[in-house]
């Protein structure tokens, strides 16, 4: 089984562009389907905020998103990357009031990663080309929830590592969110993450993980794949 994230909310429908990424309407969307959010908060002006970049003006409030999904009682998994420091304390007041449980933080400097941990955030750590074995931060990845495993580049032994490390993180207690690669390949070749996608769901059907989740800028498409039977 895998639990689908829709990366920014469901925006980018059935292969044509149809709403805003980051925009309530977006988020909205992919929760009303079912689907798991990837959200990117900031602070502006003693609020936290939906936005990739830094904000200039008007942001949708990250509170607006929160007060719908608790509303209606959902229970689907809410990913916050984290793109400023120090929104610790923010972020754990919005949690609590709005009783949010399914949740992850990622993304954060190594040092804010160390202040989620002492503040007992719900947050995971990144595997990549880049970072290659999140278990040499030693405390942290004993203390995260789960590892973002990424790839950044077309390379078929990242891919390769990144398949083989699933079991061994399991197998430390630890959940999995798979970064499907469209959204860092976007114009060099798109159709790429079919062939990962077809990795993952080999790996599924011959193991029954259950604490697997994919993020993705084609949440739709995703769950038609890997619920069909072939």
């Amino acid at each position: 089984m895998i639990h689908i994230i829709a990366h920014r909310g469901e925006w980018y429908s059935n292969m044509s562009s149809s709403l805003e990424p980051n925009s309530f309407e977006a988020f909205i969307t992919a929760l009303e389907d079912g689907f798991g959010i990837e959200v990117d908060i900031r602070d502006f002006q003693g609020e936290l905020c939906i936005s990739h970049n830094p904000v200039v003006s008007n942001p949708i409030l990250l509170s607006s998103i929160l007060n719908f999904y608790c509303q209606h009682q959902l229970n689907t998994c809410i990913a916050f990357n984290v793109k400023a420091d120090g929104l610790q304390a923010m972020l754990q007041e919005h949690l609590k009031h709005y009783h949010i449980e399914h949740y992850f933080t990622f993304d954060m400097s190594i040092p804010n990663t160390i202040v989620d941990s002492q503040a007992n955030l719900k947050f995971f750590l990144r595997q990549s080309e880049f970072e290659w074995y999140p278990q040499n931060l030693g405390f942290l990845y004993h203390k995260c929830q789960g590892i973002w495993i990424d790839q950044f580049e077309l390379n078929d032994a990242v891919l390769t590592h990144n398949l083989t490390s699933i079991q061994k993180h399991l197998d430390n207690d630890k959940q999995v969110c798979w970064v499907s690669p469209e959204l860092h390949l976007w114009g060099r070749q798109e159709q790429y993450y079919l062939t990962v996608w077809k990795c993952l769901k080999q790996i599924l059907n011959n193991s029954g993980y259950q604490d697997i989740y994919l993020c993705t800028d084609y949440p739709k498409q995703a769950e038609e794949f890997f619920n069909a039977k072939n």
